[in-house]
Formats: C-alpha cells, sequence, structure tokens
C-alpha cells in the first residue's frame, strides 16, 4: 500500500464491483492519502468520474497509466526521505509535491519529472 495512485484503485475496485464506500475507503487505504476534506471531494469526484478513468488508463492519445510510476516514484522519494531522518532538498520537494498530486490530471508527467530534474 501507499504506492498505489488513487485513480488505479478506484479503477481496480470498480472493475471489482465493489462498493462506493468499499472503494473510498480503499482508495486512501492505498494511495497514502491523508483524510481531509479537499482529499475526500477529490475522491468522490473520481469515483463519479470512475468509467472515464477506466477508459483514460489505456488511451493512446493521453494515457494516464504512465502516471502510476510518477506517484509510485514520489511517495518511494518521500518515505526514503522521512525514513532516514534526511530532510528533503528545497529544490526536490516541490517536484516530490507534484509527483505525489493525487489529481492525475495535475500530476507530473515522467517528461515534467526529467525536465524538473534537469536530466534534459
Amino acid at each position: 500500500p501507499y504506492f498505489v495512485p488513487p485513480e488505479f484503485v478506484i479503477a481496480q475496485h470498480t472493475l471489482y464491483n465493489s462498493s462506493k464506500e468499499t472503494i473510498i475507503n480503499k482508495t486512501f487505504k492505498m494511495s497514502g492519502l491523508k483524510k481531509t476534506s479537499k482529499n475526500t471531494k477529490l475522491i468522490e469526484k473520481m469515483y463519479k468520474n470512475r468509467n472515464a478513468i477506466i477508459n483514460g488508463l489505456f488511451n493512446k492519445k493521453s494515457p494516464i497509466i504512465f502516471k502510476y510510476d510518477v506517484y509510485s516514484l514520489g511517495r518511494f522519494l518521500d518515505i526514503i526521505y522521512k525514513f532516514t531522518g534526511t530532510k528533503m532538498p528545497k529544490d526536490i520537494k516541490p517536484i516530490v509535491n507534484k509527483m505525489l498530486e493525487p489529481d492525475y490530471n495535475k500530476r507530473y508527467s515522467i517528461k515534467d519529472c526529467l525536465r524538473k530534474f534537469n536530466i534534459f
């Protein structure tokens, strides 16, 4: 848990025909999101658009499936810094925050991350 972006949990449990309550609870548990009113509203909005999310996962023009890796890497970096007790550098923190954006439409893509990390 904690490495799965919210949209994937919603899609997975929609395909399992889980109840709305189960989907929302699993989304918080598996994505590592804090239960805030802002995140709850976002998850409920995603739940309403769950069929579009499922279709968008494998859309050839704009697949959101690649943002899964961005979210997971952001979660991994966040956990590593916390686990080691090392303070995340000021230039890295905003990038990781955008990697962990719960709304996949606002989350960085792989290309965004590479540009921000000055790899290209």
